[in-house]
């Protein structure tokens, strides 16, 4: 028999649950199984269909984690335990040294900073080449480390629904609170009102707040359907055209069946770095708080984004998920030891080789491409470094939602140019009217990769050569002076920045610039 010992509340939500069901469905066809949570709740019954018991009683709860290992000890004590699973972020290696090397331990971890003493250690998340050196430090040397995505626990079907509509799904997990939420979805829902056939789908969770809020919105928006205390999102899944929602490990659903997604954390373990994110599919990560405070403008992203829709296939992700995650970690906890380790490190090492063959090399020739979307957040990393903000007319931080709806909206051409497999420069240009005639007025930014001033020369050349059907004009920030030099050089000329220049250029003191011309 395998113990599991587990938990849910307003705070963590479901995810450990329902991770866990995902497992046991595996599990439970090899081995007997008992979960062990907190406290009775009917919530726990309409969840898990497996023999279910509980270490607090009436008016007790949590306080230490070793009086929460003793007493489940006592509740084993006359069972015959083979193994205890442990999805529980409040229990680490204190917990956990009561039953070390006396019955064997496997942990499902996220978030790699707790310490832990077990056998068997498991985390799906994705975090590019460090993935494999997570918890390196956490864990004693024998521990075997299930990590990555590889590992994930998905539960749906690939299948392809014949359905008219277009449907837009809204989730926040199993809990959250929809109040903040209200105007954002009144906003979306106005917003489509027009359009035929398109509807908005939200899972209402067990443990969400304000749900009374969230059904007087349903009753008054024919384009809004609320789906309370749905246990098994799979069927939702199959019919989602466009996912708006947490990080959590739905993301390995997502991007599973390939479904055009744009993802907001709520929590510090849905926090992913947007290029481990973009390994998955996922190109568009934006802030909690722009739902919330910034309703319209997410509202307005949205529509431009399924506008845009076919140009953001998550067809070709780098790094594939497949269904097979519950079934490796089964035959890890249940198959032989020494062959377990053998498999597992011929495993990393070529996934490790995969992912240094397919993603850290750009493998093209020097020279001028045009920028791909999937570029979209490389080119505001660039845009937004420190170095490249100095010298820009614009120098705040550009956040990721503005980034996104110019990116769709904006009518220049982009282009990067490579050296030595390694994309050292973003340039771009667009037509502009000015002073009663047409001109091109383009820019270029360095990226986070060593740049010569050969590249910039080599760049900027090329950009008016091949482009020389109007005249060009730049403006540079006087303190820029190897910018200035450069465009010198390339024969451009200075021209009088006239004050009446600077609304259409943007910019607060034109005394702070040049304006030049070629």
């Amino acid at each position: 028999m395998i113990a599991i010992r587990t938990n849910f509340n307003k705070e963590v939500g479901l995810g450990h649950i329902f991770r866990m069901r995902i497992l046991a469905k595996e599990l439970s066809k090899k081995s007997k199984l008992i979960f062990f949570l907190d406290k009775y709740d009917e919530l726990v019954e309409k969840i898990l269909n497996y023999d279910c018991e509980y270490i607090y009683k009436k008016g007790q709860k949590f306080t230490s984690q070793i009086e929460d290992a003793l007493i489940l000890k006592g509740k084993i004590k006359n069972k015959s335990i083979d193994s205890i699973i442990i999805d529980d972020y409040r229990l680490n290696y204190k917990w956990e040294k009561v039953f070390y090397k006396k019955i064997p331990l496997v942990v499902f971890d996220d978030n790699n900073y707790s310490k832990h003493y077990c056998d068997l250690i498991v985390d799906a998340k994705w975090k590019g080449k460090f993935t494999y050196k997570r918890y390196n430090q956490l864990v004693n040397k024998n521990t075997i480390k299930l990590l990555g995505p590889k590992y994930s626990l998905i539960d749906v079907v690939k299948k392809k629904n014949k359905k008219a509509s277009f449907n837009i799904l809204f989730y926040i997990g199993g809990g959250g609170d929809f109040k903040k939420y209200i105007e954002f979805l009144i906003c979306l829902s106005k917003k489509i009102k027009n359009k035929k056939n398109y509807k908005i789908k939200i899972i209402c969770g067990p443990l969400a707040a304000s749900k009374k809020s969230l059904f007087e919105i349903n009753d008054t928006n024919n384009n809004i359907e609320v789906i309370n205390n749905n246990f098994n999102i799979s069927k939702i899944l199959q019919n989602t055209d466009l996912y708006v929602g947490v990080s959590s490990s739905i993301i390995y659903e997502l991007s599973y069946l390939n479904i055009l997604s744009v993802i907001f954390p709520t929590s510090k373990n849905q926090k992913n770095n947007i290029f481990d994110l973009q390994d998955l599919g996922f190109n568009f990560l934006i802030d909690n708080k722009d739902l919330v405070l910034n309703p319209k403008k997410t509202v307005k992203f949205l529509m431009l984004l399924i506008k845009n829709k076919k140009r953001f296939k998550n067809e070709n992700n780098e790094i594939k998920i497949d269904k097979k995650g519950s079934k490796r970690i089964v035959n890890c906890i249940l198959g032989n030891l020494k062959f377990r380790i053998l498999k597992l490190e011929s495993n990393i090492k070529d996934f490790n080789l995969n992912y240094k063959n397919n993603i850290s090399k750009i493998n093209l020739k020097d020279g001028m491409y045009k920028v791909k979307d999937s570029q979209i957040n490389n080119y505001l990393l660039s845009k937004n470094l420190k170095k490249n903000r100095q010298v820009s007319i614009n120098t705040k931080t550009i956040k990721n939602l503005d980034h996104y709806i110019w990116w769709l909206t904006q009518k220049s051409k982009l282009y990067y140019f490579i050296r030595n497999n390694k994309i050292r420069i973003y340039f771009n240009h667009r037509k502009i009217y000015f002073k009663k005639r047409n001109y091109f007025y383009g820019g270029w930014f360095i990226t986070k990769n060593k740049t010569k001033f050969d590249d910039a020369m080599k760049v900027v050349d090329w950009q008016i050569k091949k482009f020389n059907r109007f005249k060009w004009i730049a403006i540079i920030k006087r303190k820029n002076k190897f910018v200035y030099k450069l465009n010198k050089y390339l024969k451009f000329k200075e021209i009088n920045f006239k004050k009446k220049y600077k609304n259409f250029f943007g910019i607060k003191d034109q005394n702070k610039y040049y304006l030049l011309e070629k």
